[in-house]
């Protein structure tokens, strides 16, 4: 910069601020970030999670939970960070109707919530010592009640990492439900999660089980929804209501119905509600039928629940419906439809119902996807119901490449077609729920949680005119994403499986539909857990009032340092849209911007705080609520230009003055004029025109103007450079000289004083 340039502004190019803010912050994750340093993962399946169970009655408000294990099987330390988490306990209607499975009482199921450990279960020799671990207490202790006698619930330890790098073949993995623990991965990630083209975090068919194949006897014209009987039935998908020991059509809350004898098809599980309804008819009638193609309309409308839904295709939410019972006659399916003299068992609609969706919120409960319905069979040929997705929660800073985080449901289990394929098929899993949160999430990273593909009644030979169900897809899953980046999300519900007879391919379904969507765009702000969440945005304060409004853009790169007054302090870096996000203890935590960082603007001032200040700011948040936003602004300078350089040159060729100003930022400039000051204090145009604005509020420009007035020899040039404000107000900056070395008289100006 050219040293004669005016006082106030080298002053202002040579500020460096901070902002300090304090915010009161109550329920999230209160943890350690990156207690458990760097990883890399390479190899495939990896379980980054260790799980046991609660023994004991728990109450909110308590400030320890019992284990199960009568070892530290967590390998806990104070400072871990652990999920407590209950998959099942809801309680059902029984009835033997389309309304079996009708959940009653979610009660604890799908509860869940952090906690930050206190203090470890300690053991000594013989079995003795104490297994209860003590959780964090500043916000009262546990935020939910847990009964142990609804269903299995889960501890587990969840990982703080700094860094987390999966490359080659590495995938992380929930252990998957064993109907006790498992069906789960999450862990927390202080810096990068860096996921190469390949890799993945991955709940996909960890979840809630499919109904097994069980070759039994086979009544002809069952109807069951509910039977203990195994011969009338086959097994039920498993879902928030535990596995069953009832069988048939009825689909247990979001677990997929079992067919019913003789030979239906297993129904695909759910999970995500896409706000459809899963019955039709009013009232209702039915149940569960899923989502029928449009490209099978011609036999469509010879299926019954199409003429109770108003001779309209079924678009209910949830799973899909498992395809008819055996045929064995060779007829046209769009001119027979299901009971029309089909010979067998006629061919009737006798699949599993569909699953049913369920309500997955981040402030409340989150489910594990169901699973798919197993197809009725007496000649050991039929397919196993698929299982549902997992859960995931990733929590990161940054998450970057290219790779995949899913919860998808396992296909439904096709019919054994090495020894014939006489049975029906399974119905697929349900998509699971995947939370993520992170500061920046790279464009190219994947999320899923799609329902599984139902089982296909595939033969390998075209001689019989035998035919049987395809399985019902399965239900979309559940995504909740928080964060700046927009990678691509998907909640698919499933496709249903085919029947791939000759005489069937114009209706290759046979009776089953698909999987309905489920939900891809809920977002993560709040999680469940004894502690806070702060986040915010370094931003340009283009008009200067201190406040975050529409149109000014965040500054990316900017390191924050993030001081709880419960933990210890740790830096996280804005993401591109400026944005950053913090997880911490509960009361009172600073915020601080690195005004030195070179990301910020040169001579950018706080304006949040004044130049040198500091702003408090107090918020609670408490357990339904979102973060604590604190917001960190900045402008380019209180004048509305900011100026780089300002040279003057003798340019050889033409024997003239060239006159070049460089500006970083242009805030509400109309323009300029370039002015030669003489001896005299007298000021003149350089150029009569205008100097239009090529500059804006966050980039500026380079201008040149060319004095057209030859240059001789020994002269002394002294050159002014005036700004027009729209508000009609004039600033000055300089002056400049050529020759550069040379030095004139100061002389005062009019005008001089604003700047």
């Amino acid at each position: 910069m050219n040293s004669g340039l005016i006082p106030r502004l080298t002053t202002l190019l040579s500020s460096a601020m901070a902002l300090s803010l304090v915010g009161l912050v109550s329920p999230l994750s209160a943890f350690t970030p990156g207690k458990d340093g760097d990883l890399t993962v390479s190899s495939a399946n990896t379980v980054v999670n260790l799980y046991t169970t609660v023994s004991q009655n728990a109450s909110a408000g308590d400030t320890r939970i019992r284990q199960t294990a009568t070892s530290n099987v967590l390998n806990l330390t104070v400072g871990d960070l652990i999920l407590i988490y209950q998959a099942t306990g809801a309680s059902i209607t029984t009835t033997n109707s389309f309304n079996f499975g009708n959940v009653t009482n979610l009660n604890g199921a799908g509860r869940y919530e952090f906690a930050r450990v206190t203090s470890v279960p300690i053991f000594t020799g013989g079995g003795g010592g104490q297994r209860y671990i003590g959780v964090q207490t500043t916000c009262g202790g546990l935020e939910n009640s847990y009964t142990v006698s609804q269903g299995s619930i889960q501890i587990i330890k969840v990982p703080q990492y700094d860094d987390l790098t999966l490359t080659g073949s590495g995938s992380i993995v929930a252990q998957a439900w064993d109907g006790t623990t498992g069906g789960v991965v999450a862990f927390t990630v202080n810096g990068v999660l860096s996921m190469a083209a390949g890799t993945s975090v991955n709940a996909s068919q960890r979840g809630f089980r499919g109904g097994a194949f069980e070759s039994t006897g086979a009544p002809n014209g069952n109807t069951d929804y509910s039977t203990t009987t195994a011969d009338n039935g086959a097994r039920k998908g498993e879902g928030i209501a535990g596995q069953r020991t009832e069988r048939g059509r009825g689909a247990a809350a979001n677990g997929g119905g079992g067919g019913a004898s003789h030979n239906g098809a297993g129904g695909g599980g759910a999970n995500g509600d896409n706000g459809n309804s899963w019955t039709i008819g009013s009232p209702a009638v039915t149940g569960g039928q899923g989502v029928m193609q449009s490209a099978y309309l011609s036999g469509w409308i010879l299926d019954p629940s199409y003429a109770l839904n108003g001779n309209a295709l079924t678009n209910s939410s949830g799973g899909g419906r498992g395809g008819y019972s055996w045929g064995q006659s060779n007829l046209n399916p769009t001119v027979v439809g299901p009971a029309g003299g089909w010979g067998g068992d006629n061919r009737r609609e006798v699949g599993g119902l569909g699953g049913r969706p369920l309500t997955n919120s981040t402030t409340d409960r989150l489910f594990l996807g169901g699973g798919g319905g197993a197809g009725h069979g007496n000649n050991n040929n039929g397919g196993a119901g698929g299982n549902g997705g997992g859960l995931v929660f990733v929590i990161a800073n940054q998450i970057t490449g290219s790779g995949t985080i899913a919860s998808n449901g396992q296909n439904g289990g096709n019919t054994a077609t090495e020894t014939g394929s006489n049975d029906s098929a399974g119905g697929a899993g349900a998509g699971g729920t995947v939370v993520v949160r992170a500061n920046n999430v790279a464009n190219t990273i994947i999320i899923q949680a799609n329902g599984g593909k139902g089982g296909d009644q595939f033969w390998t030979s075209q001689a019989t005119e035998e035919t049987e169900g395809p399985g019902g897809g399965g239900g979309g899953g559940y995504i909740a994403y928080t964060g700046a980046g927009s990678p691509t999300r998907t909640a698919n519900g499933g496709e249903s499986g085919i029947n791939n007879k000759t005489f069937m391919l114009p209706f290759t379904v046979n009776g089953a539909t698909n999987g309905a969507t489920g939900v891809s765009n809920a977002n993560s702000n709040f999680l469940v857990g004894c502690a806070g969440s702060i986040n915010g945005r370094v931003f340009l304060d283009i008009n200067g009032n201190a406040s975050l409004d529409p149109g000014e853009p965040g500054i990316a790169g900017v390191p924050v340092t993030i001081t709880p007054s419960n933990g210890a302090a740790f830096t996280v870096t804005t993401a591109n849209n400026g944005t950053y996000n913090a997880f911490v203890p509960t009361g009172s935590t600073q915020a601080v911007a690195d005004g030195n960082s070179p990301s910020i603007p040169a001579g950018a001032v706080l304006t949040t705080g004044g130049v040198g200040g500091t702003l408090t700011q107090s918020a609670t948040v408490s357990q339904q609520t979102a973060s604590n936003t604190i917001n960190i602004g900045y402008q380019t300078s209180p004048q509305f230009v900011l100026l780089e350089s300002f040279t003057a040159e003798l340019n050889e060729a033409d024997g003239l003055v060239h006159i070049t100003w460089v500006t970083a930022a242009e805030i509400g400039t109309a323009g300029f004029d370039l002015l030669l000051q003489h001896k005299d204090g007298t000021l003149e145009n350089v150029i009569p025109s205008f100097v239009e604005p090529k500059g804006n509020e966050i980039s500026g420009a380079t201008y040149t103007v060319i004095d057209p007035r030859p240059f001789v020899s020994g002269e002394v040039r002294q050159y002014l450079l005036k700004e027009t404000e729209f508000s009609g107000k004039e600033l000055f900056y300089g002056p400049t000289y050529y020759p550069a070395d040379a030095a004139l008289t100061s002389t005062s100006v009019e005008g001089w004083g604003d700047y």
